[in-house]
């Protein structure tokens, strides 16, 4: 008999799986891996990705508790951290709590403050697809007001559509400049 293929062999097994989305494949290799970051983090997007909310908030949740510690010395902590807020806001939107995405979307502000940025335009996005014109606007106003280059042109866009289906209820904005092309 041969030796049972290495942890990092079968890590990249099951990388491969997903990307043939052979999810089910993945699943059980990733099951069998010893624990750690990486591991749960790809086991938790198969689970989002086969729909199995809970399982992956549970892995994305001890993910960003053994990770949040550590965010501001290690730049992998970093990523994980921000990897499972990211995911985590996902599952909460897929399966319609809202009130869970904001919830996590607020913890990336105060658990990353480097990426405060992305999380205001995250939370932009958040408000505007539930139809709160003005948190929306606050968040998108901020986010291109702390990176400008970067958040721009998609503010912009999210603030025209919101302007053609409420524009009674968007108050006057100074502070960012919208594209009307």
């Amino acid at each position: 008999m041969g030796t049972s293929p290495s942890a990092t062999a079968r890590l990249n097994r099951a990388v491969l799986f997903i990307r043939l989305d052979r999810l089910d494949d993945a699943a059980k290799l990733l099951e069998s891996l010893p624990p750690t970051a990486t591991v749960e983090l790809l086991l938790a997007s198969v689970y989002r990705d086969q729909h199995r909310w809970s399982e992956s908030d549970s892995l994305y949740t001890q993910a960003l508790e053994q990770s949040m510690p550590r965010v501001t010395a290690d730049p992998k902590a970093r990523d994980a951290c921000l990897t499972a807020i990211e995911g985590l806001a996902f599952n909460a939107r897929a399966s319609r709590r809202p009130a869970d995405a904001e919830r996590v979307l607020q913890l990336g502000l105060v658990a990353i403050p480097t990426e405060a940025a992305h999380f205001h335009f995250q939370l932009g996005k958040h408000y505007a697809d539930g139809g709160l014109a003005e948190r929306s606007t606050a968040h998108l106003q901020t986010a291109t007001n702390l990176d400008p280059e970067r958040f721009q042109a998609s503010a912009s866009k999210i603030l025209r559509q919101l302007r053609n289906s409420t524009p009674a209820c968007l108050a006057p904005m100074t502070n960012i400049t919208v594209d009307t092309k």
